[in-house]
């Protein structure tokens, strides 16, 4: 009985104690990104230095802030992070029509942009490969999702660059508002001495709880 409430609140410590220690940072670049009629977009990249980022990221979110554009189909992004990891957002999607003032959120797990784009969230959504991204964009095969991004956090602290080219001639548009990315970390479970995973307070002060309300019920139950 004594192993069994052990394992029951050492399992819920460690679970609380990993939503405890995850946090999510806010970085933003509010200055327009001008995209042409063909070709890289002014700025290019638009920046956006991220510090302090400590444990593991999780998890990765962009925001384009004002997106619009004459004809969407016509606009290719690529994020790259500091480590050189990368990842299309977007790219040749979106539809036809002109859109303008749209607040669009790419996010893991989301639905795919649809056949005209509004302001939402999205997981990223590119309409075929090889897209052409000229330098200083990077060459390299991008991601297919956020989960690109994940791993030790101290490696992405840095300048994330945001790349947007329009590739097709006749049409403009622009993203007002700049970008904005939201980032989650975590910290690692330390290991004790005696390979148990270690808890954050929170977690402990839940487990002896749990562990006083069980062992009173055992006592009263054998007793």
């Amino acid at each position: 009985m004594t192993k069994t409430l052990l394992g029951a609140g050492l399992a819920l410590g460690l679970i609380v104690s990993s939503a405890v220690n995850a946090q999510t940072v806010t970085f933003s670049n509010t200055a327009s990104i001008t995209i042409p009629d063909s070709g890289a977009a002014t700025p290019y990249p638009s920046n956006i230095t991220v510090s302090g980022l400590t444990g593991n990221i999780v998890n990765v979110t962009l925001t384009l802030n004002g997106y619009g554009h004459t004809f969407p189909n016509d606009v290719d992004v690529l994020l790259v992070s500091p480590n050189g990891a990368q990842l299309v957002p977007m790219s040749d999607v979106g539809g036809t029509g002109s859109v303008t003032g749209l607040n669009v959120t790419f996010q893991n797990g989301a639905a795919a942009i649809p056949a005209t784009i509004t302001s939402g969230t999205f997981a990223p959504t590119n309409s075929g490969a090889g897209d052409p991204f000229p330098a200083p964009a990077p060459a390299g095969t991008p991601g297919t999702d956020f989960t690109v991004f994940n791993g030790p956090a101290a490696a992405q602290n840095g300048t994330w660059r945001l790349f947007v080219v329009d590739d097709f001639a006749g049409d403009t548009g622009a993203i007002t508002g700049g970008w904005t990315l939201n980032i989650t970390t975590a910290a690692p479970v330390a290991q004790n001495p005696f390979g148990i995973p270690t808890m954050g307070r929170e977690a402990m002060i839940i487990m002896a709880a749990l562990l006083l309300v069980l062992g009173g019920v055992a006592i009263r139950r054998y007793v």
